[in-house]
């Protein structure tokens, strides 16, 4: 088990010879006029309900900024016109029919599944449907808030899914681990190492991206530990982007043969939500938020250009 710290930028003058530039460089796929609608990727993200509509919204138009060409929305149909109203640059599905979901497989490229989806057990069908269709056509799918709670109750749905990747924060975490290996605590050091994390990745065979004050990336056999400083501000919608961020780097790892995709996407997820948060911080200090923080990916990304 390796263990390799990845840091992100101080400052803004750094930029070109920090790890960061190079995660997200080595994933960009090259732009030229004869690519065609769809080819940078096509994302579909699952979540949403009456009360939570910014989370979906927030992982859908990060994927589009980080440069993805297309974002699908299903979500019920109270959260529709909402999600609608944030931008018109998103297909919104009003609608969480399993088969309706399934049909539009051949549209999208990575899902993402969870981000304001809500607790109800009928929702748990939905989760269900999403990652078994996508493990026939070997679609990444990103697994992150409800989603997690829901897979906490039966893990045997990600089960030796290498296209999976969750993205727990510490509560989700330990509801995960304490499901998947039938305990009532977690050694506190095991976490902090991340000797955790690599556990319950072996056991299940997805990806973990365990959030905290130092990203924890692991496939059951690496481990990365994030070390870079982001943001002292806790803003709603962090994870949201990240989510965003991953299910386009997923799918530009997989299209370019990286040898391990998920790892790949989440140094580089990580990396990228992480100096906008830091350079959002710059700019806007306590009044900081995820929109903030969104406004600074263009940017960041151009930097990152070949």
């Amino acid at each position: 088990m390796s263990m390799l710290p990845y840091h992100v930028p101080k400052t803004l003058k750094h930029l070109n010879v920090t790890s960061a530039l190079t995660s997200v460089q080595e994933l960009l796929p090259p732009l030229n006029g004869n690519l065609k609608k769809g080819e940078c990727g096509r994302i579909g993200v699952v979540g949403g309900s009456l009360i939570y509509t910014g989370a979906p919204y927030f992982s859908a138009i990060t994927a589009l900024k980080v440069g993805c060409d297309m974002v699908h929305v299903f979500c019920p149909a109270e959260a529709a016109n909402v999600i609608k109203g944030y931008s018109p640059e998103l297909m919104v599905h009003p609608s969480y029919d399993k088969d309706a979901i399934a049909e539009s497989l051949h549209r999208v490229d990575a899902f993402i599944l969870g981000p304001g989806l809500g607790r109800e057990i009928k929702t748990l069908s939905v989760v269900e449907c999403v990652i078994e269709s996508a493990r026939k056509k070997n679609i990444p799918v990103i697994v992150d808030a409800d989603g997690l709670f829901l897979l906490a109750k039966n893990l045997n749905i990600i089960q030796g899914y290498e296209q999976v990747i969750l993205t727990p924060n510490h509560s989700e975490f330990n509801r995960l681990y304490q499901s998947a290996f039938k305990v009532d605590k977690i050694d506190k050091g095991k976490i902090e190492s991340g000797e955790a994390a690599w556990e319950l990745a072996n056991h299940t065979g997805c990806t973990i991206l365990q959030k905290g004050p130092h990203d924890v990336i692991t496939n059951g056999e690496e481990l990365y530990r994030e070390e870079s400083v982001g943001s002292p501000r806790r803003c709603g919608g962090q994870g949201d982007l990240l989510n965003g961020a991953l299910a386009v780097f997923s799918y530009w790892a997989i299209r370019k043969n990286d040898s391990k995709p998920m790892i790949s996407a989440g140094i580089a997820a990580s990396q990228l939500i992480r100096w906008a948060a830091k350079v959002s911080f710059e700019r806007n200090g306590r009044s900081s938020t995820a929109s903030d923080m969104i406004a600074e990916i263009p940017g960041l990304i151009k930097l990152c250009e070949p």
